[in-house]
């Protein structure tokens, strides 16, 4: 039997710190990508008295995030091809993804072209997304209780 902490290891940063940390409510990465650019964010809760240092220690993973080991590459690229390929085994699915990739590409791939796509991502495309996605201006959306909430100055340094 595996222990809980070999089990943290293969998660990503995001999903650890979510994990680990009793004062992250929730965290989630999402992602959109169109034509000519896309909007990477994140979705967090947390209590009010936890907010502050939750935000804090979500930025910190995503930061970190621009750095990958080849073990956390294989991860993703695992988990990435498990997710888009069981995505599109259903109609629904299958139908979603034709019309994003004539969206995205004027074209459509079939599925094991976009298996080898993945593969094909290597450390440095990773740290150049990472590294442009992180240069881009913070927004930060609040709902709630929020007066431990970073303000949006010290917010956009946490990511700086």
């Amino acid at each position: 039997v595996e222990s809980y902490e070999g089990i943290a290891n293969r998660q990503s940063r995001l999903a650890q710190v979510e994990s680990n940390d009793p004062s992250v409510g929730v965290a989630t990465a999402f992602n959109r990508f169109y034509r000519d650019t896309g909007l990477f964010g994140v979705y967090a809760a947390a209590d009010e008295a936890n907010a502050g240092t939750s935000f804090k220690k979500v930025a910190e993973a995503i930061k970190a995030s621009a750095s990958v080991s080849a073990e956390e590459l294989t991860r993703a690229k695992n988990q990435a091809k498990m997710e888009y390929l069981s995505s599109v085994d259903f109609t629904c699915g299958l139908r979603n993804d034709i019309g994003s990739q004539l969206l995205l590409t004027n074209a459509r791939a079939e599925a094991s072209a976009v298996a080898a796509a993945i593969d094909a991502v290597t450390a440095a495309d990773v740290e150049r997304a990472a590294t442009g996605a992180l240069a881009s201006d913070v927004s930060v959306a609040a709902v709630g209780a929020v007066a431990n909430v970073p303000r949006y100055g010290t917010a956009s340094k946490l990511f700086a």
